[in-house]
Parts: C-alpha cells; structure tokens; sequence
C-alpha cells in the first residue's frame, strides 16, 4: 500500500496524534475530513464525498467552509463522537497545521443561538470547617452556584 503524502498525509498523521474518533483539518477556506472520517460525517452529516489523490491512490475527502464548522461539530458530538480540530497557520516554508482541541459534550462551548450551557456546584456545608481565625464551626445546609459557561455569568 502506497502511503499518503501531502495535504493527505499531513492529515493522518494528526489522526495518530489524537484519540479523538475524527479529525478535521483547516486547509484553506475549508475544514477538510479524509479516509474514514470523511466516509463517517458523509453518512452522519448528510455531506457529499469527492476524492483526493495522493501518490497515486485515492482517498473520500468531504468538506465545511470555515466560517460553517462549528453546527457540524455540534452535530457530531451530539451523535457521541469526540472530534479534534487541526488549525492551519503560516510558517516561512509555508502552512503548518496542528491540533488546537478536541471538541466533547464538556467542551463545546460555541453556540449559535440563545442557548446558554450552565455548569452548576452543590456543596454540603454539614461538616466541619476552619476559618481564618483557625477557629472550627459547624453549619448545616448546603450551597449552590450556577456559571454560565457560554457568557461567563
């Protein structure tokens, strides 16, 4: 088997680099999936497939615009896939391209509409604790915070 080199190439070695199911790569004005990943989001995203050659084989390659990734992402962690998100950036020789995060339920913060993504604390105040006067009190109830992860309230 011929191994794949260029754009391709570059790609699945990030893939090596992640435990995360899919991997998605800035090349350009898009974010590009190859080999399986792209044969998966075709299947789970309704995304059309093309091919991309590299030494002579072929490979399924399917794509978003950059400025369209983040419904996509959402979509496929919402169907439990763990997704890592290469960005391009310049180099002197160049583009480069590495893994910037790994997007889960717990980290995808981005979203498009109103919806706010709470994280929320409990903390059972039934126990001993030390002040600052090293004295120890005694309280019984419990407390609560909500943070809006989305906005930061």
């Amino acid at each position: 088997m011929t191994e794949a080199t260029g754009i391709v190439g570059e790609f699945f070695s990030l893939k090596e680099e992640t435990d995360a199911e899919i991997l998605t790569m800035q090349c350009g004005d898009f974010y590009e999936f190859f080999g399986e990943d792209a044969e998966i989001v075709s299947e789970e995203l309704d995304l059309k497939v093309s091919q991309k050659s590299s030494h002579g084989s072929s490979y399924p390659m399917a794509g978003v615009p950059i400025d369209d990734l983040t419904p996509y992402l959402k979509a496929l962690v919402e169907r439990g896939y763990r997704v890592a998100v290469a960005d391009q950036y310049e180099t002197d020789s160049g583009h480069a391209r590495e893994i910037v995060r790994v997007v889960t339920p717990g980290t995808l913060l981005e979203t498009s509409d109103a919806d706010a993504q709470y994280l929320a604390a409990v903390v059972d105040g039934s126990g001993s604790a030390g002040d600052s006067s090293g004295s120890s009190t005694t309280d019984s109830g419990y407390g609560l915070a909500f943070a809006d992860v989305t906005t930061g309230r």
